[in-house]
């Protein structure tokens, strides 16, 4: 094993992922160019895919933090994770709502808009945004990824509870997955993506599923190295095109120190990051 690489014993022992905020930035930027139609060529990099990638990293961190909470306390704190969760994100929303509001009621520009805010208050209200656009498009349309993180942190839990043995935890997400992945809308797909964040956290708590996943980012270390070469001459050869990078979640920099305990929300390990849903 290489030296740099996590054990499975010092994975057990922390909670840090110092590679998730470097995976957050490049999904921002994924994002940024999303929303930059002026740049017809942004088109080819897909960043609207990013929204899956702050999905996934949220499954997996939630999921990871409940699986370490009841091995450490043998339950889970559902009222406090609900509560934690409440503060994080209905403050804000509900701000958001509110200024959004008084912005379209203010400006004769937006009237057309504010009718059609107005008809669908009721769902963002009820934490219930991504039902509201179903055939119309509003500035206020993103807001359905608070919809969709909300429902996945008030159910997930309550079912992680009922059912105790690891096993047919994930047999029962893997199920999910699956039925969700055959319905095909765009909201399955969304929680399809959570529950593959779930579904590695779960993996990464069993020391053979561990051992095999490791292997695997092993195996892409080393074609990555194989490659790097023609990769460089490609790349001096065709200056405009992209530079191909590489993410290891089980990789770590030699030497990185973690923080302190009493900062961990607040960093990596905080699930709503870049969602705009962060805990605390």
């Amino acid at each position: 094993m290489d030296r740099n690489e996590l054990s499975f014993t010092d994975y057990q022992a922390a909670t840090f992922r110092p590679g998730f905020d470097g995976l957050r930035g490049i999904g921002f930027l994924l994002v940024v160019t999303a929303h930059i139609p002026a740049m017809p060529w942004f088109s080819y990099l897909q960043g609207w895919t990013a929204v899956w990638l702050f999905f996934a990293i949220s499954g997996y961190l939630v999921t990871m933090l409940l699986i370490r909470e009841e091995r450490k306390t043998g339950a889970i704190a559902y009222g406090e994770f609900l509560t934690r969760r409440f503060f994080r994100i209905v403050p804000g929303y509900a701000a958001a709502i509110l200024i959004y509001w008084v912005a379209l009621y203010s400006l004769p520009p937006l009237a057309d808009e504010y009718q059609l805010f107005m008809a669908r208050l009721p769902y963002y209200l009820t934490l219930m945004p991504e039902y509201a656009h179903t055939d119309v498009f509003t500035i206020f349309v993103h807001s359905w990824i608070i919809g969709v993180e909300a429902k996945f942190y008030v159910f997930f839990p309550a079912v992680f509870l009922m059912i105790r043995h690891d096993t047919w935890r994930f047999a029962v997400t893997a199920a999910t997955t699956a039925l969700l992945t055959a319905q095909g809308s765009f909201t399955a797909n969304a929680y399809c993506a959570i529950l593959s964040g779930v579904m590695l956290a779960q993996l990464l708590e069993w020391p053979r599923s561990f051992a095999a996943i490791a292997m695997l980012t092993r195996s892409l270390h080393l074609r990555s190295v194989s490659l790097s070469g023609p990769t460089v001459l490609w790349g001096l050869s065709a200056p405009r095109a992209g530079h191909p990078s590489r993410v290891h979640g089980i990789r770590q920099r030699h030497g990185h120190q973690r923080p302190p305990d009493n900062v961990l929300y607040a960093r990596s390990d905080d699930p709503g990051s870049g969602i705009a849903v962060p805990d605390s």
